[in-house]
């Protein structure tokens, strides 16, 4: 909570479906080869990362190898194919996602539902530890081995290799999986999904991108045949269109012998086929989009601005500017939080993006969502934003902000390199490979990024918000529950955005300093009265005077991070209104302190690795924080000040209710909503801790509910304080005690009297007013929690 995510790899920005770098003069124009098989380091100025081993096999099947002991023993295995929907032909549109659901039914090693026999007998889960994905330009399978002996690895590898050159798409398990595809085609399709499909044909019209979805459509997935699916398997599934990467506690030796074996015989089919031609934007007579969707439940604005750009090669430069753009980016979207923060906003959820999309088009754009009834504000107000931006830039308190946040990001990235979990690491890896980007080491893009961030002045970022915002034409989106007049709507939204051009832009102002008030300990540190040790758990517990309670586990399960949970009070079972949790536990997130603002929280926090939040679990409230371990003091300032001074903002209130607004009318005309509304209650005996209650009585929560509620536990619940991470025990006791240790006795408890009545033999059928064809059916039997380990593992099973 305390700053927007971030992760170096690749300094790619990826939005949605949405990612941007663009051209500049002298760059590396990329070849349209689809089927290339250089590496992107062989053709940039740039270096890999030197723990990971490169192959290429001599039928140019390719391979990264990188060994990683987090977690021990595990590998990841990822076979991915550079192909999905948009590689289909006319006719094809949803035969690319068809084939990576049949390559599990049947291949040259594996009959029919042996597959899932083979997995389970290693204690693998089909779905869980084996799975696919395909998308636009991609089908990507995944095996998870609890273990990287070479005899596993060579039966992993012989599943890959199945699912690369085996299938036998049998005619019989094509027409059963058919029935699949369809019932995965409904069970996808909802408001926002047909919103998603039109606003990408208004972008995108010209290009093929807006006719190859890739669930595909239904004329082509009833049709398609085994014949079909093996034209496509043969054309695309071929060894120079494939990479494989292998990242876990393996030998790499092992691992090159085993790939040889098994793709080495491998060989294309037919004539390598022809590369997609993406096609061009068509220029658009309007710039506006207008699409009334009642079901979606509340209303989307967007500004967006969407050209074409040639691809190019990684190099130096392009990562500077894409770093420069995610600077730019991130003080945009600390503009947005402030903005969304104040009293009185018409908007929730706000955030700008700018990035390439499939590196031939680039866009950048701002959006929002609102009522029905408010988008002509919100318009105004993200209007301003941007054209604040473009008329005025950057202030030199936000370029400090974000410079302190980015080091800081790659310091921290640097610091748990060593600990970076397997399956991450392979996905990392394969989204370089299929995005022509570099893969380089923390300590890498340390070295290349730091300097650019250090130099990095606002009027560089000006010039390229202002290059972002002049590739092409400004075009504005309104979609959902918003009636327009009629009858040209397009027309009664354009010339709204005329009318906004005439009003004044405020010049951005400097922030004022802010200082953290809570960091004065008037109060002499109490040490614990009792200390006792769980050798078989490396747990020390340290139990207060005062009753706080102390357990401390120093592990390096990830290295120089520590994590820290406050566990108090008695949680969603002492909740006495439906609907209460959600409230409460949304408005202290979005309330920072009594003293302090979130956003203003956030600022202080900027270029610490300090992130938080405020959990309500079924049986205690829970402040969860995590860190590097060179800021675990800020850390228990942070933790000590949102424990100490809760802030129930009214304006917190205000937004958490707007947004409870805009998910309730989305969740009226879904079933997955009256799921949540109708069924959780219904199977909970109405219990006010589980599910939520109709909008009507949500609404009539207030902002002293949650605070009667949740204050006393504040003040005087006994605290539980647990920490672990890479940390010594005598530092975490110091701080606790410091912090924590000087406080009073705490002894407040609720009475709870009410228990659960599951409704065993009733039946609850529910409506839903949709135009969607979707039915949901649940059954249930009354066991007991999960605390019986034993009984537990036999439910999973069953």
């Amino acid at each position: 909570m305390a700053r927007f995510p971030f992760r170096l790899i690749a300094v790619i920005i990826y939005v949605a479906w949405l990612n941007v770098v663009p051209l500049q003069a002298g760059a590396v124009e990329a070849a349209d080869d689809c089927l290339s098989t250089a590496w992107p380091h062989e053709q940039s100025d740039l270096q890999p990362d030197p723990e990971l081993r490169y192959g290429r096999l001599a039928n140019g099947f390719r391979y990264v190898l990188r060994v990683n002991r987090e977690p021990a023993d595990r590998v990841a295995l990822f076979l991915d194919v550079q192909a999905g929907s948009i590689n289909e032909k006319e006719g094809e549109q949803g035969v690319a996602h068809f084939l990576e659901h049949m390559v599990f039914n049947g291949s040259t090693h594996f009959s029919p539902g042996e597959i899932v026999d083979y997995f389970q007998s290693l204690g693998m889960s089909f779905g869980g530890d084996t799975n696919a994905h395909t998308t636009y330009n991609e089908t990507v399978y995944k095996v998870i081995l609890p273990d990287g002996k070479r005899s596993d690895l060579d039966q992993g590898l012989l599943v890959l290799s199945d699912y690369a050159r085996g299938a036998l798409l049998l005619e019989s398990e094509v027409e059963r999986e058919r029935g699949v595809i369809l019932a995965e085609k409904t069970a996808r399709d909802s408001a926002g999904y047909r919103v998603h499909l039109k606003k990408t044909s208004f972008l995108l019209d010209g290009t093929l991108i807006p006719q190859r979805p890739v669930i595909g459509n239904d004329e082509a997935l009833r049709s398609a045949g085994r014949d079909v699916l093996q034209h496509f398997y043969q054309r695309w599934y071929r060894p120079e269109n494939m990479v494989l990467v292998i990242a876990g506690d393996f030998a790499i030796e092992d691992a090159e012998a085993l790939i040889s074996k098994h793709f080495s015989a491998a060989e294309g089919k037919e004539h390598a086929p022809e590369c997609p031609d993406y096609g061009k934007l068509r220029r658009k007579n309007d710039h506006a989009f207008y699409d009334f969707e009642p079901e979606l439940g509340y209303t989307e604005v967007v500004i967006e601005v969407l050209g074409s750009k040639k691809r190019e090669h990684d190099s130096s430069r392009l990562r500077q500017e894409a770093m420069h753009r995610q600077m730019a980016v991130r003080i945009i979207n600390h503009r947005l939080d402030k903005l969304a923060e104040k009293a009185g906003s018409p908007f929730s959820g706000p955030y700008y993006y700018a990035g390439p999309l499939f590196d031939r088009f680039q866009t950048a754009g701002i959006r929002a969502q609102t009522s029905g009834d408010k988008w002509r504000e919100t318009l105004a107000d993200l209007d301003q934003v941007v054209r604040q931006a473009v008329a005025y830039g950057f202030t030199e308190a936000e370029l400090a902000r974000v410079k302190k946040e980015f080091l800081s990001d790659i310091e921290d990235a640097v610091l748990t390199s060593d600990t970076r979990n397997s399956l991450a690491l392979a996905a990392s890896i394969i989204s370089h490979v299929n995005s022509d980007r570099v893969i380089q080491s923390p300590e890498q893009e340390a070295l290349l990024y730091a300097p650019v961030i250090r130099n990095t002045s606002v009027e560089v970022l000006h010039d390229l918000f202002n290059r972002d915002w002049q590739n092409g034409d400004w075009l504005v989106q309104i979609v959902g529950d918003a009636r327009l007049p009629g009858p040209d709507e397009k027309r009664y939204i354009q010339d709204y955005v005329a009318s906004l051009k005439q009003s004044k832009i405020e010049i951005p102002q400097e922030s004022a300093d802010l200082v953290f008030p809570y960091l004065a300990i008037p109060h002499a540190t109490s040490k614990p009265a009792n200390i006792k040790e769980f050798s078989g758990i490396g747990v020390t517990r340290y139990t207060y005077a005062n009753g706080l309670v102390l357990n401390v586990k120093k592990t390096d399960f990830k290295k120089n991070a520590v994590s820290v949970s406050i566990s108090f009070g008695d949680g969603q079972k002492s909740v006495l209104l439906p609907g209460l949790a959600l409230l409460a536990e949304d408005v202290i997130n979005e309330s920072g302190t009594g003293t302090l603002r979130r956003t203003a929280l956030q600022q202080l926090l900027s270029g610490s690795s300090v992130q938080y939040h405020f959990r309500i679990g079924e049986d205690s409230f829970n402040w969860e924080g995590s860190c590097v371990a060179n800021d675990t003091e800020q850390l228990f300032q942070v933790l000590q000040a949102v424990m100490l001074d809760p802030g129930f903002r009214p304006e917190a209130y205000e937004q958490v209710m707007k947004t409870a607004s805009l998910m309730y009318q989305q969740m009226e005309k879904d079933s997955n909503g009256k799921l949540r509304t109708r069924i959780e209650p219904f199977f909970a005996g109405r219990s006010p801790a589980f599910g939520l209650p109709e909008w009507p009585q949500f609404q009539a929560l207030t902002l002293g509910d949650a605070r009667e509620w949740l204050l006393p536990y504040f003040s005087r619940a006994p605290l539980e304080i647990s920490v672990v991470g890479d940390i010594d025990r005598e530092v975490a006791e110091q701080l606790v005690s410091r912090y924590f240790g000087f406080m009073e006795k705490r002894d407040y408890q609720q009475k709870i009297s009410k228990s659960i009545a599951f409704p065993a033999g009733e039946n609850l059928e529910v409506t839903v007013a949709s135009s969607f064809p979707k039915s949901i059916i649940r059954l249930a039997w009354l066991t007991d929690d999960f605390w019986d380990i034993s009984r537990t593992r036999r439910m999973n099973v069953l």
